[in-house]
C-alpha cells in the first residue's frame, strides 16, 4: 500500500523524530519525503486492512505532528520496477 503523509507544521524536529521512527518500522519498506500538498510518500507492506489501521492510528497518535494520512491500496501492478537503466552517456553524446 501507498501513503502520503501531511504535517500540522513543517518543523525540522518533527521530520526527524518521524524519520527515526519510520527506520524502525518493518512495515514501512520505502520512504520518500515530497513536495506538493504531502509531506511523506511511503510504502507499507500489511497484511490486511485492520493491520494497516494499526499503523495509521500509531502515527497519527504519536508526537510526530501528522495531520493526515492518505492511504492508497494498491490493485494491480502494471510495471513493476526492475532497476535503473544504465545508459553509457559518452555513446549518446556521439550519436
Amino acid at each position: 500500500m501507498l501513503a502520503q503523509v501531511s504535517f500540522k507544521q513543517h518543523a525540522l524536529e518533527e521530520f526527524n523524530d518521524f524519520d527515526q521512527r519510520i527506520l524502525e518500522m518493518p512495515e514501512v519498506v520505502e520512504a520518500f519525503r515530497i513536495s506538493g500538498a504531502y509531506d511523506y510518500m511511503l510504502r507499507v507492506i500489511v497484511s490486511d486492512v485492520h493491520e494497516w489501521k494499526d499503523v495509521a492510528r500509531m502515527l497519527l497518535g504519536g508526537r510526530y505532528g501528522v495531520e493526515k494520512i492518505v492511504s492508497h491500496f494498491l490493485m494491480d501492478e502494471v510495471k513493476p520496477f526492475s532497476g535503473y537503466p544504465l545508459v553509457d552517456t559518452g555513446a549518446r553524446r556521439k550519436a
